[in-house]
């Protein structure tokens, strides 16, 4: 009766994606300290961990760049200033030049957003 199969199996969890079994073999690799410092910024480049992308460079993986890693965080800061702007208009600025100013930023901010 023990011997039957599937009598007492456990289906495992699948495994993670990209992932076909556990990692248990560890690769360590020295570097110059200018060698480190150009994989390091590599990493970096990608949002990546030096580890995960020394992996995936030598597996193959096809690594891609972040382009202008910095422009999330000025999107994200020009939208917290358009906000602002919303709501000093909402709050019924009743000056001319005033309004004609938050009108223009607020065009301005609006084309920068559909850029990204």
């Amino acid at each position: 009766m023990l011997d039957q199969p599937g009598l007492f199996s456990v289906t495992p969890p699948p495994p993670k994606v990209g992932v076909t079994g556990k990692r248990d073999h560890l690769s360590k690799t020295y570097f110059t300290e200018e060698e480190f410092s150009l994989v390091s910024e590599k990493a970096q480049a990608c949002g990546k961990q030096v580890s995960v992308y020394l992996r995936e460079a030598a597996l193959g993986t096809e690594i891609k760049v972040r382009k202008l890693r910095h422009r999330d965080a000025i999107i994200r800061e020009l939208s917290l200033i358009g906000t602002e702007l919303r709501h000093l208009r909402e709050k019924g600025a009743e000056h001319p030049k005033l309004d004609a100013a938050l009108d223009e930023i607020l065009n301005l901010l609006t084309k920068a957003s559909a850029l990204t």
